[in-house]
């Protein structure tokens, strides 16, 4: 479908004297031929379709974080999580306090 949609950029950049219907038809049969692979992709649940495979493979590969980045990342939140936590303790115990002065 992108590459459907990618061409109908070009008819437009190319001829402005396209008929709109026709530009407009072209747009219809993008969306329903989108449908129509979305509901394939559905029934499919997403993971035995062929095409799913690849563009999973292909996101993950462009995407992915490497493991030392993630854990280094993580230690980072355990630290802070843990800093919270002491605050949050001296907070309550002060309240105590102050609670206990009145």
């Amino acid at each position: 479908m992108h590459g459907v949609a990618t061409g109908q950029l070009s008819v437009q950049a190319e001829s402005m004297e396209k008929d709109r219907a026709e530009r407009t038809a072209l747009f219809i049969y993008t969306m329903g031929r989108a449908i129509h692979i979305q509901n394939e992709f559905v029934a499919a649940s997403f993971k035995k379709h062929p095409a799913i495979a690849m563009v999973i493979n292909y996101h993950l590969f462009g995407n992915r974080v490497p493991q030392s980045i993630y854990d280094v990342h993580m230690a980072e939140m355990n630290a802070h999580i843990t800093l919270y936590n002491v605050w949050r303790g001296q907070v309550v115990r002060e309240l105590a306090t102050l609670t206990k002065k009145k």
